[in-house]
C-alpha cells in the first residue's frame, strides 16, 4: 500500500472518529429542550413556578412519591437521584441527571418534558 493511500486512511479514520464522538455534543445542542432556565439581566434564574407548565416534578425538591411520578422512575431509582441530589447539590441541567445510575440518555429523554430544575419553592 502507498504511503500516500495510508495517510488518506489516516485522515478518514481520524475523521470518522471526530465525527463519531461529537455526535453527542451536537444532539444535545441540537435538541429543544424544555424552558428550565430564563436570563434576566444577564444572569441565569430558574423560571418561577407559574412558568412551568403543568404536571412537571421539581427534581430539586421532590420527594421520593413525587420523583416516581416521573417516567420509569420506581423507588430504587427515586432514591438513587435522592442520594445523588443530596451528595452533589441540586440539579441544574436535565443532563446533570445522567449521573445517577440507571439514568441514560433514552430514559432522560422520555423524563425532560416533565423536569422542573428550579431550587426554591416560589
Amino acid at each position: 500500500m502507498s504511503d500516500r493511500r495510508r495517510r488518506i486512511i489516516a485522515g478518514a479514520m481520524i475523521l470518522l472518529c471526530l465525527v463519531l464522538t461529537g455526535i453527542p455534543a451536537m444532539r444535545a445542542l441540537l435538541t429543544v429542550y424544555p424552558a428550565a432556565r430564563y436570563t434576566a439581566g444577564g444572569q441565569e434564574t430558574a423560571l418561577r413556578a407559574a412558568d412551568q407548565p403543568e404536571g412537571t416534578v421539581a427534581v430539586n425538591l421532590a420527594e421520593k412519591e413525587e420523583l416516581m411520578a416521573l417516567p420509569g422512575v420506581g423507588e430504587t431509582l427515586a432514591d438513587m437521584i435522592l442520594a445523588e441530589r443530596e451528595e452533589n447539590g441540586p440539579f441544574r441541567y436535565p443532563e446533570d441527571l445522567l449521573t445517577v445510575p440507571g439514568i441514560g440518555e433514552a430514559k432522560l429523554a422520555e423524563m425532560r418534558p416533565m423536569l422542573d430544575l428550579r431550587t426554591e419553592e416560589e
